[in-house]
């Protein structure tokens, strides 16, 4: 069980991790600059792209979960979780950004709807290209090579992954752009 709930928040979390990683405002004049004092910051971006409560309407919260803080986590960042090719699947099950991100911000949705469910949120903006690296390169080549199951360690403590299959994700951000100009 909390295996398939971590292959969904995988999902959600690798979708939205690209939405934030792969978009970026760019100036609507050939030549304009956003003026330093005015241009946010990563930090503060993904602040902006973050689901709120008021997002979700009545009977939702959404809490802040930072992964390098919570004592109970399997890791504290990717970096620490050890094993083969699939430990960017474990990372990103950790709410653990990819890569080397600018910034990442992580939160934990709950509703009355479905007691007991919670849904980690997780987004991180990188700096240009590595987005697709982490997601087309770590990520995509972990799922399609680790679909069989996997084991990864952290801190002494082993951690087992289920067999699952692999699913076409709908394209967001620029990859959803990019298709409608095919």
């Amino acid at each position: 069980m909390k295996h398939t709930a971590a292959a969904v928040s995988l999902l959600t979390a690798a979708a939205l991790t690209c939405l934030a990683g792969c978009t970026g405002a760019t100036p609507s004049t050939p030549g304009a600059t956003a003026s330093p004092a005015r241009q946010q910051t990563p930090e503060q971006r993904l602040i902006g792209l973050m689901v709120t409560a008021a997002d979700l309407g009545p009977g939702s919260s959404v809490r802040e979960f930072d992964p390098t803080e919570e004592k109970s986590v399997f890791a504290h960042s990717a970096r620490e979780i050890t094993g083969n090719a699939c430990t960017p699947l474990a990372a990103m099950t950790h709410q653990l950004p990819l890569g080397r991100p600018q910034a990442s911000l992580s939160r934990l949705v709950a509703t009355r709807e479905a007691p007991g469910t919670r849904v980690h949120v997780t987004l991180a903006t990188y700096d240009k290209g590595m987005a697709v690296t982490a997601m087309d390169t770590l990520l995509a080549d972990a799922v399609q090579g680790c679909s069989l199951g996997f084991t990864v360690r952290a801190h002494g403590t082993g951690e087992r992954y289920d067999p699952f299959e692999p699913e076409d994700t709908p394209a967001v951000g620029d990859e959803a752009q990019a298709a409608k100009l095919r």
